[in-house]
Formats: structure tokens, C-alpha cells, sequence
């Protein structure tokens, strides 16, 4: 007698075997991670360890972020029209990367920016159909609530840094769109 998957159950045992595999893959960076106090060969050998474990690690969040997408995206449809993500995870790591350097460089003062771009990029790339969604937001508009977070951040004991993610939720809102109307769909 033969078995046959259900596609529900295939879709899970898909699911599974990729959370193990990043949970393999998370799990060693963090036993690298833990085991470079240990290693002989002095405190380059456990610096070069830890560097290289945290860069790996960083390597791998832009890597999940567009899988994530990917994934989210090619399981929901409407009316029958799928949605994709066509993002390359290259470009993604582009801007993660550099986005994240800046930030540093800046003490921060980068980040709205950073943010925007980031979602300007998963917005950009992913599709109702054939049709693209466009993104406007721009970093500039998030930089005044920002700093205002930042300054009000120790008075507020981190309740100013709520507001400001309210904020940066509602600039995301406002700023996506399909590229050509979709009015025939809504009949």
C-alpha cells in the first residue's frame, strides 16, 4: 500500500526541515560563539573566532529576511492571482550591510534611512501577479520623530521608542501601492 503526502503535510515537513536547518545552522555560530574563550592559539585566535561566528551570524539575518518573504509571499493568493517576491538575496545584503555600516559610522543617525530603504526593497520586490508593488516612503520624513525618540528615550523609561515604531509602521502604510490600478479586481 502506498502512502501518499497531502500538500499540507508536505508544506509542513518543508517548513520543518528549514527551521532545522537554521536552527543547525544558528546553533553552531552560537557554539562557535561560546567556545572562543577556549581555543589555543592566544586572543587572536579566539578574536578571529568570534569575529568570524558574529559575521557569519550577521551574514545570515538579510539571508532569512528574503527567505522569510519569499516564503510568506508564495503561499497567499487572492482571486485566484498569487503574490511572489523576486528580490535577490545579493542586493538585499547590499543594503543590508552597507545600511548597517553607515549606522554604525553615524552613531545611529543613519538608521531611519536604513529602515526605509530596507522596506523600500521587500516592497519593491514583491509582486500581485505580474504587477509590482511601489514604495515612497523616504527616511527623511522618519529622522525628526527619531531623534525625538532618541532624546526621549531615558526620560520615558523606552516608552518614546513605541511611539516612534508606531510611527515608522504608519510611514510604511502610507507608502506602499500597487504600481498600475488593480480597480477591475474590487468589481
Amino acid at each position: 500500500m502506498v502512502r501518499r503526502l497531502s500538500v499540507q503535510r508536505l508544506c509542513w515537513l518543508f517548513a520543518l526541515s528549514a527551521a532545522l536547518m537554521a536552527g543547525l545552522v544558528l546553533g553552531a555560530l552560537f557554539a562557535l560563539m561560546n567556545a572562543s574563550p577556549y581555543l589555543p592559539g592566544g586572543a587572536p585566535a579566539r578574536i578571529a573566532a568570534f569575529a568570524t561566528a558574529y559575521g557569519l551570524l550577521l551574514l545570515f539575518i538579510p539571508i532569512a529576511i528574503v527567505g522569510a518573504r519569499r516564503y510568506r509571499l508564495s503561499r497567499i493568493s487572492w482571486r485566484n492571482i498569487r503574490f511572489s517576491f523576486r528580490g535577490r538575496v545579493a542586493d538585499f545584503l547590499k543594503i543590508f550591510a552597507g545600511g548597517g555600516l553607515l549606522t554604525l559610522v553615524t552613531l545611529g543617525l543613519y538608521y531611519p534611512v536604513y529602515a526605509t530603504k530596507q522596506h523600500a526593497f521587500l516592497v519593491a520586490h514583491s509582486y500581485f501577479g505580474d504587477r509590482p508593488f511601489t514604495f515612497d516612503g523616504r527616511g527623511r520624513d522618519l529622522f525628526g520623530g527619531y531623534l525625538l525618540g532618541l532624546v526621549l528615550l531615558l526620560p520615558t523609561l523606552g516608552l518614546s521608542w513605541l511611539w516612534f515604531l508606531a510611527r515608522k509602521q504608519s510611514n510604511r502604510k502610507g507608502g506602499a501601492c500597487w504600481q498600475s490600478s488593480l480597480e477591475r479586481f474590487w468589481r
